[in-house]
């Protein structure tokens, strides 16, 4: 498993360089903007077979065409009829998700483009034993966000955010509007 996790991070390693110089911009050192703002969306997504509701909280920063971010995810079955025939009352979970990305970022007009991928800790609280006592499991993710921003005012945007969690057990995929903070433009 550590062999197979090593063998994923190289690999993830590998795009983010060749990414990097693939969309490397020459622009005068005096015209480019640090950026840092706050993200907080909420979405959908598939969590294997079931709908979730997801929710997230994100600090970005961006030099450059470069973004770093950190991000808290948290992602929470719903029940949906056409899966209560195959699934028990007790399937139903939540995830956790803590993770540094670090992506690239392309900044027109008004509206941003970025797409970042990482390594997160995911958090599965164990539901049977969350009612006499906390018991959790650990994994680890990589997960990867595409967003487009719209920011109309210099500090707040409005945005459209695709990600996702690979990972062991709990893989899931969705999508969430965004409402973003701080020094957009």
């Amino acid at each position: 498993m550590c062999l197979n996790l090593f063998r994923k991070s190289k690999l993830l390693c590998c795009f983010l360089v060749v990414s990097s110089s693939l969309f490397a911009q020459d622009e005068d050192e005096k015209t480019i903007r640090n950026n840092l703002w706050f993200s907080t969306s909420g979405g959908l997504a598939l969590h294997s077979i079931d709908l979730s509701v997801t929710g997230d909280f994100s600090i970005e920063y961006s030099r450059k065409n470069s973004l770093y971010s950190f991000q808290f995810m948290s992602l929470f079955d719903i029940p949906y009829p056409p899966f209560l025939l195959i699934r028990k009352d007790d399937d139903y979970n939540n995830v956790n998700s803590l993770g540094l990305l670090y992506g690239h970022i392309h900044k027109f007009e008004i509206v941003k483009f970025s797409y970042s991928a990482g390594l997160a800790m995911l958090i599965i609280p164990d539901i049977v034993t969350s009612l006499v006592g906390s018991s959790t499991k650990h994994e680890i993710g990589f997960p990867i966000v595409a967003q487009v921003i719209l920011t109309p005012v210099k500090f707040m945007g409005i945005g459209v955010k695709l990600y996702g969690n690979k990972n062991k057990d709990n893989t899931f995929w969705g999508v969430g509007l965004g409402i973003y903070f701080g020094e957009m433009r």
